[in-house]
């Protein structure tokens, strides 16, 4: 009776661990590439343009990580130097503002490929599909964007 028990219960757990709630597999990008009608042209350049982004963030996040290391390390010293710490959280800051404007420009540069009617479509689909749209917005932080809720 123990062991029907205990296997009932692991399947109980099992199951709802297997089912993930919000499964993301990439679909939504292919969802909008192929509601834009991207001719061949225009894929190839996008998936330059993402592999360029991602080369550069690699070695951004990666100088992040590096930095955030040795605040760590000067936060753990019994004595702190004010002069070299605020350098390492400016250095921070600044790393933080080079991720989200080499974002802006790959962002951009996808939409400047695009003609007028899938640029009119980008943003339909954008807005409705991708986060800070009309549905987000409606059920989320009183109409207010979810960037302007504390963030770690």
């Amino acid at each position: 009776m123990k062991k029907l028990f205990s296997l009932v219960l692991v399947i109980l757990l099992a199951v709802p661990a297997l089912n993930n709630a919000q499964p993301f597999d990439g679909k939504g990008r292919m969802f909008l590439r192929d509601k834009l009608n991207l001719t061949e042209e225009q894929q190839k350049r996008i998936d330059e343009l993402r592999y360029e982004l991602r080369e550069k963030l690699i070695d951004l996040k990666a100088e992040l990580q590096k930095n955030r290391l040795e605040l760590r390390k000067i936060k753990s010293q019994s004595q702190i130097d004010e002069k070299q710490y605020i350098q390492l959280v400016e250095n921070s800051n600044t790393l933080r503002s080079k991720i989200r404007t080499e974002t802006a420009k790959h962002w951009l540069a996808v939409y400047n490929l695009l003609d007028d009617k899938q640029k009119e479509l980008w943003a339909k689909y954008r807005n409705d599909y991708y986060g800070f749209g009309k549905r987000f917005n409606d059920n989320c932080c009183d109409g207010q964007p979810r960037f302007n809720r504390w963030r770690r």
